[in-house]
């Protein structure tokens, strides 16, 4: 009974050494913990702030770039072939005769006769007054025909009239508008607040119409990030243009602009 009780004391104060040695550990890491999770919040919570201040944005738009679709090759014009009248062969009889000889006598007399006809017919040329009466009818005769050097008849085609309100594209005209203020209406864009606090970027093509005065009068489409539209269809109004032109006159064409709106701290 002895060594059983014995026993036992020694047992719970081997017990109590253990718990108390665990516990100061624990409350040791516990500690650690915490102010390793503290430590680490007030770090970040520092960083946001700093890079919130020195946050800096901009926007970066791209250079004019005209319109330039893709233009098919000129379909080059055969040459013109001379064509060079050859006398057909034929072997099947014309019925010419072979001239017989005429006496001395008779050609005398038919050059006689020759000769008064044309006598009467210089001498006598109008019926009334024997003089040619020449009556003018507002031709002079001048047509849209020439004659190069190696002897080929070309017609002159007189200038295309050109309608003043028909509109065309890049691929019609001679000279493309451009853009003669395009830098002052760059700078006035404003970058939306929106896609700063999203950071959105890219890139946004208009298509306008610039009439012969250089005015941009319609907005027929806006492509690309829908926050940057409406900045662009009200800027993009100011843009003045030296007008397109076509057989030196000129003309209304669709011209497609471009804008890169890109943040600087990226």
């Amino acid at each position: 009974m002895k060594a059983i009780a014995a026993a036992q004391a020694y047992g719970a104060a081997e017990i109590k050494s253990v718990y108390m040695r665990n516990l100061r550990r624990g409350l040791e890491y516990a500690i650690i913990v915490h102010i390793a999770l503290f430590t680490v919040y007030f770090v970040l919570n520092y960083a946001n702030n700093l890079n919130a201040e020195n946050h800096k944005y901009g926007t970066e738009f791209g250079n004019y770039e005209p319109y330039k679709p893709d233009v098919p090759p000129p379909i080059e014009e055969p040459p013109e072939i001379q064509k060079t009248d050859i006398a057909p062969k034929s072997d099947v009889d014309l019925g010419v005769k072979t001239p017989e000889p005429v006496s001395s006598t008779q050609a005398e007399q038919m050059t006689i006769a020759t000769q008064d006809e044309l006598d009467k017919i210089t001498s006598d040329p109008g019926k009334d007054t024997g003089n040619v009466k020449y009556v003018y009818n507002g031709n002079t005769g001048k047509n849209n025909t020439e004659i190069d050097d190696n002897n080929n008849i070309k017609i002159r085609k007189d200038p295309e009239t050109i309608p003043k309100d028909k509109v065309y594209t890049g691929v019609e005209v001679e000279h493309m508008p451009e853009p003669v203020n395009f830098a002052q209406v760059k700078a006035s864009l404003v970058y939306p607040e929106i896609a700063i606090s999203s950071g959105i970027e890219g890139k946004v093509m208009v298509k306008v119409l610039v009439n012969a005065e250089g005015k941009v009068t319609k907005i027929a489409s806006v492509t690309g990030p829908e926050v940057f539209h409406e900045e662009v269809r009200e800027k993009v109004k100011n843009l003045e243009f030296t007008p397109g032109l076509l057989n030196d006159k000129a003309v209304s064409v669709w011209v497609n602009v471009p804008f890169s709106f890109k943040l600087e701290n990226k």
